[in-house]
């Protein structure tokens, strides 16, 4: 306690002399800057000329590095109002981002006296920082040494440049990915610019294509044809495009004109290698060759007619032999006039739809023969050109044998619907997928699973195989199964399943590929069974256990003819109860004989 109270009057004497030391500071400051400021302001032609400065400009006094001017540009972009800053160094007002930034340039200004165009940044006042170019000079004002400082906010510049190398990395990146060859060379051929694939394709880096000049990689007569070319584009300043073949490769190529002040002064040529192109139209040319013989030779009923007036242009000898009708008898004629299309659904109306709509797909068509036969048919109509005239060609299959082949399958497949949907095991087919395509009703009522429970294997294993550890063993089984079963030495797996009511059961599956690459599973519920060769191996192990400790007696055992004593093992004599209680299962309980009974109590037996 003595010392508390001898401290108080010490720290109330030092905080009044630190008070004192604070306003005699605040006064100098005030005289100093007020005295600086009327020194700087008596030359009015330099400070209207600092004032009116579209840059921010600063004035620090040599010594103390405290700001003794601002011209209002500076106090904008600074974020710092004007008191703020004056009487301030730019370091306590955290301008300098870069340390060794700021060292390198006072050294620069202290040394040298100045300072030019050095890239740097600050921090504004409101935390922003800018990309900025900073000059400086040492000045005199009234004898005294100052710095004058000029900023330039380049951060605007420095993203457009940025953005602007983004764009060109960009244009250039595309001019590169593409296949087509790109050039850019002068009026007199002198190659400027080319892509990855212009140099690729001939054969030479950038650099050393770079500089050399288009006409010397030509035959004189291309080259000629190519000064041609370019004499026109100079003249006309209108694009050019033409094919041509060098060394067994077609390119199509675009001259496009770069005119400066009216004049074409750079060509960019675009090539793109048509070599495929052309050898397809040769193809597309060759194929024409062979369409007649097509036409001719097939199995299908043909008629190609004119979309506009819907008459009948041609027709393919099947046809004729199929429907029985002349060629002349229907060559000429409108389509729905024809007399196997009377009666159908093939009227004008739906020859105007079909005309609008490009294509039309008619099945079970009931067509009549010339000889009064039916025939079920197909047909498929296109609209196409053919030398820019709209053409309609019909497609009739007679599809008769194939609609009987249905008709039997389908039965077939009605019959083995039946058969699967009454087959006591459980039947289902697994996709190619992976999805199932059917699951019979046996299969259900073992599982309690239908087809919208497990729509894929991955559903049937989530749900029939819940614990992880289990799921990712009958998964491994099934795969290591495969090459077996695509074998078909298929082996029935029994496994545990969770029903759909959560209960388990033990399930025999056996699994078939199919030709198809589907696979049949069937499956038998052996869950009793299970149980009962499990009960069966416990009792017959009971049984076995029950064998091993059952104890018999044989051989000659020693027995006292007085008191019937016998002689253990270990010859010692024990009671006979005792001795068999040891060596079989046999328990006793004593009585009396009558005999004895009369002997040892015979007053009562007397009595009796």
């Amino acid at each position: 306690m003595e010392n508390t109270s001898g401290t108080n009057p010490k720290l109330i004497e030092e905080n009044s002399l630190l008070k004192q030391k604070i306003k005699e500071l605040e006064e100098y400051k005030a005289k100093f800057n007020d005295d600086d400021r009327a020194l700087w302001k008596n030359d009015s032609f330099y400070h209207a000329f600092f004032d009116l400065a579209m840059d921010p400009m600063a004035i620090t006094d040599f010594d103390t590095g405290r700001i003794i001017d601002v011209n209002q540009v500076f106090v904008e972009w600074s974020h710092h109002s004007r008191d703020e800053l004056i009487g301030q160094t730019i370091a306590k007002l955290g301008f300098w981002v870069n340390n060794e930034s700021r060292r390198a340039i006072l050294d620069q200004l202290y040394n040298a006296g100045f300072i030019g165009d050095t890239e740097t940044e600050l921090r504004r006042g409101n935390g922003e920082i800018r990309q900025i170019i900073f000059s400086g000079k040492l000045i005199a004002i009234e004898n005294g040494k100052c710095f004058l400082s000029v900023v330039r906010d380049i951060t605007e510049h420095k993203q457009a440049e940025e953005a602007l190398r983004d764009e060109k990395a960009k244009l250039l990146a595309i001019i590169n990915a593409t296949t087509d060859r790109i050039y850019l060379f002068d009026t007199e051929g002198t190659i400027l610019a080319i892509n990855n694939a212009g140099a690729l394709y001939s054969r030479m880096g950038s650099d050393s294509v770079i500089g050399t000049n288009i006409f010397d990689r030509l035959t004189p007569d291309a080259a000629q044809k190519r000064k041609a070319i370019i004499q026109n584009i100079c003249l006309s300043q209108q694009p050019f495009q033409f094919e041509y073949e060098q060394e067994g490769k077609w390119t199509d190529s675009y001259f496009f004109p770069v005119a400066v002040d009216g004049k074409v002064t750079r060509i960019v040529a675009h090539g793109r290698d048509i070599t495929e192109r052309k050898e397809m139209e040769e193809k597309v040319r060759a194929s024409e060759m062979h369409y007649r013989r097509l036409f001719e030779a097939a199995k299908d009923g043909i008629l190609i007619i004119d979309a506009e007036t819907g008459k009948v242009e041609d027709v393919s000898p099947f046809t004729v032999e199929m429907l029985g009708y002349p060629r002349d008898e229907l060559l000429g004629k409108h389509i729905w006039d024809i007399e196997f299309f009377k009666h159908t659904v093939l009227t004008e109306a739906a020859f105007m739809e079909l005309r609008n709509s490009g294509n039309i797909y008619y099945n079970n068509l009931r067509l009549a023969t010339k000889e009064g036969w039916h025939i079920i048919a197909e047909l498929i109509g296109h609209v196409y050109l053919v030398d820019r005239k709209r053409i309609i060609q019909f497609n009739i299959r007679n599809i008769s044998d194939l609609k009987w082949a249905e008709k039997m399958l389908k039965q077939e497949k009605e019959k083995l619907f039946t058969i699967l949907e009454n087959h006591p095991s459980g039947v289902a087919l697994l996709g190619h997928d992976c999805t199932y395509q059917y699951i019979n009703a046996t299969f259900t009522e073992i599982t309690g699973y239908t087809l919208d429970d497990i729509p894929t294997s991955r559903d049937w294993f989530i749900r029939a195989y819940p614990d992880t550890d289990y799921r990712h063993y009958v998964y491994s089984l099934w795969v290591n199964n495969l090459d077996r079963i695509e074998k078909r030495e298929e082996e029935p797996v029994t496994l545990k399943v969770t029903c759909k009511d959560k209960t388990e059961k033990i399930i025999n599956f056996i699994s078939i590929q199919l030709r198809s690459n589907e696979y049949i599973i069937t499956c038998r519920d052996v869950t009793k069974e299970k149980f009962a060769e499990e009960e069966r191996e416990k009792l017959i192990l009971e049984l076995k256990k029950a064998l091993s400790e059952v104890k018999t007696l044989s051989g000659l055992l020693p027995i006292c003819a007085s008191c019937k004593k016998i002689r253990n093992d270990k010859g010692y004599w024990e009671q006979i109860e005792d001795y068999i209680h040891d060596h079989s299962e046999a328990e006793f309980s004593h009585g009396i004989c009558p005999e004895c009974g009369e002997k040892l109590y015979s007053e009562y037996y007397k009595k009796k």
